[in-house]
C-alpha cells in the first residue's frame, strides 16, 4: 500500500502585516494496485488558520474512492491570525485509508511542512 502526498505554497511565504492568505495545494496518489477508500486531515499552527476569521485549524475531507494511480488535487487557504509573528510554523496533511466506510483506518500516511511568516 503506497499513498504519495506532495504539497506547496503560492507564494511560498506568508505576509503577516498584510492579512493576505497563501493557497497550499495538496496531491494526493494511490499508487497501489487496488481502489482505496480516503480522507484526508490537515492540521495547522495555532498561528495559521483556514479561515479568515482564524477560527478554523483543521481540515477533513471524505476524498472517496481512488482507483490505482489516480492523483488528486486540493486547493486550500492558508491564512495568519492576529497572534502570528515572523518564524516558521508546522502543518501536518495525513492522508488516511479506510476499510469498507470511514469507520476502519487501514493505513495513515504523514507529511510535515512549515510555512515561512515574515512581517
Amino acid at each position: 500500500m503506497t499513498v504519495i502526498i506532495n504539497s506547496y505554497f503560492t507564494p511560498y511565504r506568508i505576509l503577516v502585516r498584510k492579512k493576505e492568505p497563501v493557497q497550499l495545494t495538496v496531491e494526493i496518489t494511490n499508487r497501489d494496485d487496488i481502489e482505496r477508500l480516503m480522507s484526508l486531515e490537515i492540521l495547522s499552527s495555532q498561528q495559521l488558520a483556514f479561515d479568515k476569521t482564524g477560527a478554523s485549524r483543521k481540515i477533513v475531507e471524505k476524498l472517496g474512492e481512488l482507483r490505482p494511480n489516480e492523483k488528486r488535487v486540493y486547493y486550500y487557504h492558508v491564512w495568519p491570525r492576529l497572534v502570528s509573528r515572523e518564524g516558521y510554523y508546522p502543518l501536518v496533511i495525513r492522508a488516511l485509508t479506510h476499510h469498507l466506510n470511514y469507520d476502519y483506518i487501514t493505513a495513515i500516511y504523514t507529511k510535515r511542512l512549515e510555512l515561512r511568516a515574515e512581517v
